[in-house]
């Protein structure tokens, strides 16, 4: 999941809500590519997914869902990769640090290479009902939020 693509690092503005991904030419407005992520409840296809959590990093967009994690080409849309997240039902936070992306879901922490790989993971005990949490190492941190507000 993690070869580079030919696209400047930032010709595009990637939007991402409501099972939707969009890429923006940042130039001119227009819609470079759009990805649809697929998504069921209790087996069944919904429309919405709602907020999805992002992260650009070396011709990748990553796309955390409530049940997994894409990884999407930047230049096409076109998906790379994907991997099953664990404690699905919470829109995971993302943490993209050097060649590892720090998953925080519901009830775990997981450590993925930039390929895929789960590196480790480990059940994190934080109570998350409202919010996502904040994550971080020295100089790179993201910011939790209100789930919904």
């Amino acid at each position: 999941m993690s070869s580079v693509s030919t696209v400047g690092d930032s010709a595009l503005l990637v939007v991402a809500a409501n099972s939707q991904v969009v890429a923006f030419r940042r130039l001119d407005g227009a819609v470079a590519w759009r990805h649809t992520v697929p998504f069921s409840v209790l087996g069944m296809a919904a429309k919405q997914l709602g907020t999805m959590e992002l992260a650009l990093h070396a011709g990748r967009v990553y796309v955390a869902a409530s049940d997994r994690l894409l990884c999407l080409d930047y230049a096409t849309g076109v998906l790379v990769g994907e991997v099953a997240l664990p404690g699905g039902a919470r829109r995971p936070s993302l943490l993209l640090e050097g060649d590892r992306l720090f998953v925080c879901t519901s009830d775990r922490l997981v450590c993925l290479t930039l390929g895929g790989e789960v590196a480790w993971q480990s059940p994190h005990g934080l109570t998350l009902i409202e919010c996502s949490p904040a994550m971080g190492v020295p100089g790179n941190v993201r910011q939790g939020d209100e789930i919904g507000r």
